[in-house]
């Protein structure tokens, strides 16, 4: 789940399920009690386990969630729609999650934005409407060795290249947001 298209690889969270057996393309909507659930989930594995990946996965759902559903008096809201406003002021579902190469190459060098596309998984054809759900179908490792470079090295570019992929997509009209605040969904998730 970590590595597919359900994850939100830029912010951290994840969607709320998949709507094709690969797990690759979800439907966007992010539910509060879905992070909540996934990270008790990530942090057990942690707990058994110690590998850094799910501690990583864990606090990019607490992060996702606190950034994007907390309200301002303390408690969170619901949830995220799955449709945004692309560009023609149509909502389109993904629209805010999906990219495209050229989108890409419009916020990234060229290096890197091909470096983005090929860890991210970001094709002309795309997944949805022609609009790429990334995910990460190679490992690090895998990918370093293909580069010819340091993992450890390659990491660092990939966050550094990943934080301007966020900055980038905040600018986008995001999904719309279910200001309920419900109760046992905050007791989930503050737990």
């Amino acid at each position: 789940m970590a590595t597919g298209g359900l994850r939100d690889h830029l912010a951290g969270g994840f969607h709320r399920y998949s709507t094709d057996a690969a797990w690759l393309v979800p439907h966007f909507e992010k539910m509060l009690y879905d992070q909540a659930l996934l990270a008790h989930a990530w942090l057990d594995a942690w707990q058994v386990a110690g590998l850094d990946r799910d501690s990583d996965v864990v606090r990019g759902i607490l992060d996702d969630t606190l950034a994007s559903l907390q309200a301002p008096h303390g408690a969170f809201y619901a949830a995220l729609d799955a449709d945004s406003a692309a560009p023609t002021g149509e909502a389109v579902e993904g629209w805010f999650y999906t990219w495209t190469p050229a989108e890409l190459a419009a916020t990234l060098s060229p290096d890197d934005a091909a470096l983005a596309a090929e860890w991210f998984g970001v094709t002309e054809s795309g997944h949805v409407d022609g609009r790429s759900v990334l995910h990460t179908a190679r490992s690090l490792d895998d990918l370093a060795a293909a580069h010819n470079t340091d993992p450890a090295d390659l990491q660092v570019r990939i966050a550094t290249l990943s934080t301007t992929l966020q900055q980038a997509r905040v600018l986008r009209p995001p999904p719309l947001r279910d200001d309920k605040v419900v109760t046992g969904w905050n007791g989930l998730f503050i737990s």
